[in-house]
């Protein structure tokens, strides 16, 4: 948002570094950008290069900080200054661990950091042995905002580790450590929040007075055929104007997921800065009991759709065979990006394994089958193949399970002409086996914000 200052700060948390895909707290010199953390920074410097504002780029002394702030540099022509004198935050017996380390080393500071992280409790309630006392900790804050920051600052590029970021942004928000109101952010690498002044005070949009993040808020969609039930994961730190919508499969019948794989993936989305929608169709889950059918399920997501009013870039990710109810839609509407999980769409495929060779057998004689325990239309299958067939084709990517045992000839890659395709290793139907779970959401990221 354009508030019309002339002074600007724009924060910026360092690329992904060795030390990040390691997951070590507080110091640590491994500094080496990964092949993320350098698209992070060409994406970035795409940005910020031609602001003509920002006269500098300055850092927070950390290895990390240092590093991206001095290629950030290179790549943007802005040049680098002298690093800022405010040091992170002291985590005592965590700092140089990794969160397994510090469980096993000291379970107590463990949990504690793993309440403040997820905004359970304030920094006045944190106990980590060893760690900075909170009344010296705001004592340096202030002390370096008023004989440093202030004038080293605006209209510059401040690049931060995660700890000097959430100093910055509570400081700007008017939340010193000792209010009990000092709260953590969810800040990813290689992403930025501009701070404008105005009025004598910094302002950002978003705001950032959520009191829990990523803020989650269940909603009914009401429809002329029922309502729809939804969980709405809102981004934190940053927003990137995006929203997903994760459409289920048929079976699992719930926006959950199967082991809640749908909800662990729209909170580590909304993390990134994207908005994620989780679904009930019509007649599953809690939204309205009516029968269900191909064409309920289409329409449900067209309903979810036209309440999307701030995004400008909507996805669609599908498991399943509601991987076909995403080719629907996208075939329809080339401005949404359609993104395909383990898609099982060809009745055919549905035959060999998924159903026994009786269930089958009633499902075509007598249209339809009760399978775990769910009613089951041979109309259904009939109307998603047909739609996998026409669509697959528009989508943007499609992901597969290597071990899925439903998943035989790969008939539906047959209808999906150039589209991308991805493999997850050792990955069953519904991505549960083995780390699978993470290694998808770690791809579905990657590709959906790229």
């Amino acid at each position: 948002m354009n508030y019309n200052a002339d002074d600007i700060i724009i924060a910026l948390r360092h690329f992904e570094t060795k030390k990040n895909t390691e997951g070590i707290h507080g110091r640590c010199n491994l500094n080496e950008l990964t092949s993320r953390g350098y698209k992070q920074a060409e994406m970035i410097a795409s940005k910020i290069g031609k602001n003509r504002k920002i006269k500098g780029i300055t850092y927070f002394d950390t290895p990390q900080a240092k590093k991206s702030a001095f290629y950030l540099s290179k790549l943007t022509q802005i040049p680098i200054e002298l690093p800022l004198s405010l040091q992170p935050y002291d985590m005592g017996i965590a700092s140089g661990k990794t969160h397994e380390e510090l469980k096993a080393l000291d379970p107590n500071s463990a949990f504690s950091l793993e309440l403040f992280r997820n905004r359970v409790i304030d920094v006045t309630k944190l106990k980590i042995k060893d760690s900075e006392d909170i009344i010296s900790l705001e004592k340096r804050i202030l002390d370096w905002w008023n004989n440093e920051g202030r004038a080293r600052c605006i209209n510059r590029v401040v690049m931060g580790s995660n700890s000097t970021l959430i100093m910055l942004s509570n400081l700007f928000d008017n939340k010193l450590p000792s209010s009990g109101m000092y709260k953590c952010f969810g800040i990813p690498t290689g992403v930025l929040r501009s701070w404008f002044l105005k009025d004598n005070n910094w302002r950002t949009e978003p705001s950032l007075d959520k009191s829990s993040w990523p803020e989650i808020k269940c909603k009914k969609i009401h429809t002329k055929y029922g309502y729809i039930q939804t969980t709405l994961f809102s981004p934190g730190w940053e927003n990137k104007i995006h929203t997903c919508i994760i459409a289920p499969g048929y079976f699992g019948n719930s926006r959950l997921g199967p082991y809640g794989l749908y909800v662990r993936l729209a909170r580590a989305l909304s993390f990134e800065g994207v908005e994620c929608i989780t679904i009930d169709y019509l007649g599953s889950g809690e939204s309205s009991s009516i029968s269900r059918t191909f064409e309920f399920d289409v329409f449900s997501i067209k309903a979810i759709i036209s309440k999307i009013l701030n995004s400008n870039k909507i996805s669609i990710t599908g498991h399943s065979l509601g991987c076909s109810v995403i080719a629907e839609i996208c075939r329809k509407h080339n401005n949404i990006n359609g993104f395909a999980l383990a898609p099982l769409c060809i009745l055919d495929e549905l035959k060999k394994v998924f159903f026994s060779a009786h269930d089958f057998h009633i499902l075509l004689n007598e249209r339809s089958v009760i399978r775990k325990g769910v009613y089951f239309p041979l109309e259904y299958i009939k109307s998603a193949e047909k739609s996998w067939k026409s669509g697959a084709s528009t989508l943007k990517a499609i992901i597969l399970a290597e071990q899925d045992p439903y998943d035989i000839s790969r008939s539906a890659l047959n209808f999906i002409g150039k589209v991308p395709v991805y493999s997850i290793c050792d990955a069953d139907h519904n991505f549960s086996l083995k780390n699978s779970s993470n290694e998808l959401i770690s791809k579905v990221k990657e590709i959906i914000i790229k």
